[in-house]
């Protein structure tokens, strides 16, 4: 059987350390996890105050609709917290309309087909032929590049500017010229590499069965009737972290705190 060390307590660290201990106990003799700071989670961190308030650090709600995203919902209901979870719908408010700020003015991003169709500012022709640009883009053999160089090659300047970089800035706190692609948006990499368009990617894909790996799980099933498009727990994203930590903890395994590693050696490629 096995030791295992996981370097890092995030969210990546503490869901492989969760998944280990589940799937492949009977493998493994002791597992520990290795975090450099005081106190685990990562990026998603959350301050709770005495009066209800709850402020995020980090990323504030969880996208779904992806592989990764209902594979988070399928994570929250096997943590059993499905009824601390705060869906945000289809048709709720904060799902119908996004806007773009440029020249101290509000512009709200066109929601559906009929209104692509037409020119709507900040944009100088309407975002319809944008996608039939990128449907007919040759495809790159570029390994990687950023997300600014891609949306730009593929779709136009005015998408990069207006879309992308603003909206890398809001995700990662980053500039869009200097973010991978395949980091940032892997599906929009994949869909040029497999499909030749991410257009045509995302028009196949939503004929797709929804992620049918995951519709064990009832709560992904009520996400997918209910037409979730993000979600978050009444006290904050550290609920799933929390959960995690205590859950593993529980099976047997360790988190050591201001533990930091700072090196790897591999001997015969182990």
């Amino acid at each position: 059987m096995a030791t295992v060390a996981i370097i890092g307590g995030g969210i990546s660290g503490l869901s492989c350390a969760y998944y280990l201990k589940t799937l492949g106990h009977h493998k493994i003799r002791y597992m520990f996890l290795l975090e450099k700071n005081l106190k685990f989670g990562g990026w998603i961190q959350t301050t709770r105050f005495p009066d209800g308030a709850v402020f995020e650090h980090g990323p504030r709600t969880i996208r779904v609709g992806s592989k990764s995203g209902y594979n988070a919902i399928a994570l929250a209901d096997e943590l059993n917290l499905a009824s601390r979870i705060l869906p945000v719908t289809k048709n709720h408010s904060l799902a119908k309309t996004n806007y773009i700020l440029s020249n101290n003015e509000l512009y709200p991003l066109p929601r559906d087909f009929k209104s692509m169709l037409a020119k709507t500012p900040p944009f100088s022709k309407a975002l319809f032929l944008y996608g039939l640009k990128e449907m007919w883009t040759k495809k790159s053999e570029i390994d990687d590049e950023s997300v600014y160089s891609f949306v730009e090659r593929r779709v136009g300047q005015e998408i990069a500017d207006f879309v992308f970089d603003p909206l890398c800035r809001g995700i990662a706190a980053g500039d869009a010229r200097e973010l991978s692609v395949r980091s940032m948006f892997p599906s929009l990499y994949e869909g040029e590499q497999q499909h030749g368009s991410f257009v045509k990617s995302l028009l196949k894909s939503r004929h797709d069965q929804p992620m049918f790996e995951y519709m064990y799980s009832d709560l992904v099933k009520k996400s997918c009737s209910e037409m979730w498009r993000s979600w978050t727990f009444k006290t904050g994203l550290s609920e799933i972290i929390d959960a995690l930590a205590c859950t593993i903890e529980e099976r047997g395994g360790d988190i050591l705190f201001n533990a930091e590693c700072s090196k790897l050696t591999f001997k015969d490629n182990k």
